[in-house]
C-alpha cells in the first residue's frame, strides 16, 4: 500500500524556491524593524549598503550551487 523506502534527494521543488524566498524576505524585514527601534543599526545598515551587498552575495552563492553540475544518479 505505502512505499516505506526512503526517497532519493530530489531537485530543487516549487516550496523550496517559497520557503527560501520568504526566509529572505523574512530576514531583511526583521532587520529593517530592528534598525528603526535601534538607533546603532540603523547607523550601521544606513552607511554601507549591507543588506544590498548580502543579497547579491547570497545570490551568486545560490546560482553557482545551481549552475553547479550535478553527479549523476546511479
Amino acid at each position: 500500500m505505502g512505499d516505506r523506502r526512503p526517497r532519493a534527494r530530489g531537485g530543487i521543488r516549487d516550496r523550496h524556491v517559497v520557503l527560501v524566498a520568504s526566509a529572505v524576505v523574512a530576514i531583511v524585514l526583521g532587520l529593517q524593524l530592528l534598525s528603526t527601534f535601534v538607533p546603532a543599526v540603523g547607523d550601521f545598515l544606513g552607511l554601507a549598503p549591507v543588506l544590498i551587498g548580502t543579497l547579491i552575495v547570497v545570490t551568486l552563492v545560490v546560482l553557482a550551487r545551481a549552475l553547479r553540475p550535478r553527479p549523476p544518479a546511479v
